[in-house]
């Protein structure tokens, strides 16, 4: 009944799918595994409610860009060129990649207007994805994406380059991304205040702040106002 979200995969490929794979791990090793982790993250996730905080508004001034017009409209396009090669190419369970879950959250920012705690909670869960391309580069693989015994995200048996290949990879990985996570979204932080305070090319505000939407909707008026200005001179003359 899935054949065409399944069926193009290649079975080739070592670890890419088929019941060798499948049978990595024994059904009572799974269900611990699954036991204990899924407490674990329950306990992250009660620890963590209590402590975030989101703004009931976003303060924010609209000024048109052309650029973030055109990279939604190129996203979208190359997206949709993606849905349409695995449909075609019978591999759509692909579409679960948290690759690929993240390009729909950044193209629902880009589009969506960001003045609302949604939008804050959404661009939070992109950063703390920011993981997903660090491990892309650091062991590669292109051809490798756990439904109908397709090891997708090499949740069903390791990857060929994992350096923790084992029966223990998945407490490895639960290990290294409990670590990975919070430094790589930290050090994105660090990265944004420098460029948005310091960096010459890209600094906009002396301090990391909420922006005085007031000031910056009366700049940008100003701005509106003097460019139709000189639109009139020219005419005149």
């Amino acid at each position: 009944m899935l054949e065409w979200a399944h069926l193009g995969i290649n079975a080739s490929i070592p670890r890419n799918k088929g019941p060798e794979c499948a049978n990595y791990l024994t059904m009572k090793r799974r269900i611990v595994e699954t036991f204990f982790i899924s407490l674990y993250i329950i306990a992250l996730l009660r620890w963590s409610w209590k402590r975030i905080k989101l703004p009931k508004k976003v303060p924010y001034a609209y000024t048109p860009r052309k650029g973030k017009t055109f990279l939604l409209a190129l996203m979208c396009l190359v997206f949709g060129i993606e849905i349409g090669f695995k449909l075609m190419g019978k591999t759509f369970v692909y579409i679960l990649n948290p690759c690929h879950i993240i390009t729909i959250l950044e193209i629902y920012l880009l589009a969506a207007e960001p003045d609302s705690p949604t939008i804050t909670a959404v661009f939070r869960l992109v950063v703390s994805g920011f993981n997903g391309p660090v491990l892309a580069y650091a062991f590669p693989e292109t051809d490798c994406r756990p439904l109908v015994q397709v090891n997708l995200s090499h949740m069903l048996c390791p990857a060929i380059l994992d350096p923790f290949d084992g029966q223990n990879y998945r407490l490895w990985a639960t290990t290294h991304q409990f670590l990975l996570i919070p430094i790589l979204y930290k050090l994105f932080c660090i990265s944004a205040q420098y460029l948005f305070t310091k960096f010459p090319l890209t600094r906009v505000n002396s301090e990391f702040s909420i922006i005085d939407v007031s000031a910056v909707q009366k700049s940008v008026d100003n701005n509106e106002v003097n460019k139709d200005s000189r639109k009139e001179h020219k005419h005149e003359e």
